[in-house]
């Protein structure tokens, strides 16, 4: 899908963001549905309602916490036309790893493994947003 996108092919239309968000939204939905039938399976605890609650809640924590972290970037590296420059375009690769890792790890530690990846995700989308697609391709290169 990357391949696709850099080449151009459904950028207007917004289909392989679309496409790569809906893939982590099946992974998180799929890990965290895993997860409630694994411990009434395996007999950790006994089966209630509750555990399915934690399916949406672990689906906003997710997007919740990718949001504030994109937020957090935009405003420490704003984006602008007059200091675009390779130095800035590595720190914002480094904030964005770094970002990415915390919120994975954090989310893993507080045990919502389900939507860790979904945070990243949301977190690159809202960081290439906020900065300008220019930007964006320029702090995506090295990652792709």
């Amino acid at each position: 899908m990357l391949s696709l996108m850099e080449r151009g092919f459904g950028i207007g239309t917004g289909i392989i963001p679309s496409i790569i968000c809906s893939a982590a939204l099946d992974d998180v939905l799929s890990i965290a549905m895993f997860t409630v039938f694994e411990a009434y399976a395996v007999g950790k605890h006994t089966f209630s309602t509750v555990d399915f609650a934690t399916v949406p809640l672990q689906l906003v924590a997710g997007i919740g916490l990718g949001v504030v972290c994109a937020l957090l970037l935009v405003a420490a590296t704003p984006p602008g036309a007059d200091g675009e420059t390779p130095a800035l375009d590595n720190m914002r690769l480094c904030l964005v790893v770094g970002f990415a890792v915390v919120s994975l790890l954090g989310l893993k530690a507080v045990g919502y493994t389900a939507c860790a990846a979904l945070s990243v995700v949301v977190l690159a989308i809202g960081a290439a947003k906020g900065w300008g697609p220019a930007a964006a391709k320029r702090v995506a290169a090295p990652l792709t």
